[in-house]
Order: structure tokens, then C-alpha cells, then sequence
């Protein structure tokens, strides 16, 4: 027998972890900035002082979160199912 709450469960947590690692793999991308400092490094052949780089660790904390759900949801979903081998609900 299948227990649909866990089911349910576990979709909602698949697909929150989804979109958080989606959300966060966009943070990681390097933004205009980036791109920019790293040209004017390469043209000069100096380091730009000061870290102007964006900061990315908020980017790799929502992947490890939604990675974490991601796991969580296919663990429910996994769980749904009894083992008792008995087709038959028997209450």
C-alpha cells in the first residue's frame, strides 16, 4: 500500500529542492562585474586591488540546501511504500 502523504511529501520537497538548486547555480554564474574586472586583469596583466569579485557563497549554500531536499523528497517518496508484502490492507 502506498501512503499518498509521504508521496505528496516528497514531491513538494523534490521540487523545492529543484528550484533552489536552480536559484543557486544563478547566483554562482559570474555577473557583468566579473566579467568586466576579469578583462581589465588580462589586458593589464595586473590584479585589480580590493576583492571586486561578487561574493558566491550564498549561490553554494542554496544548492547544498536544495540538494539536501532533493534527497530528503526522494527519500519520502521512497519511504511511501510499505514492506510488509501484503497487497491486501488488512485494518
Amino acid at each position: 500500500m502506498i501512503r499518498f502523504e509521504f508521496v505528496l511529501v516528497g514531491c513538494v520537497l523534490v521540487t523545492v529542492g529543484l528550484g533552489l538548486i536552480v536559484i543557486g547555480h544563478q547566483k554562482t554564474q559570474p555577473t557583468a562585474v566579473d566579467t568586466v574586472v576579469n578583462v581589465l586583469e588580462n589586458l593589464s596583466g595586473q590584479r585589480v586591488r580590493g576583492n571586486l569579485e561578487s561574493d558566491k557563497s550564498s549561490g553554494y549554500l542554496l544548492i547544498t540546501v536544495g540538494v539536501v531536499g532533493l534527497v530528503a523528497g526522494l527519500g519520502f517518496i521512497l519511504a511511501s511504500r510499505t514492506s510488509s508484502g501484503d497487497p491486501i490492507d488488512r485494518d
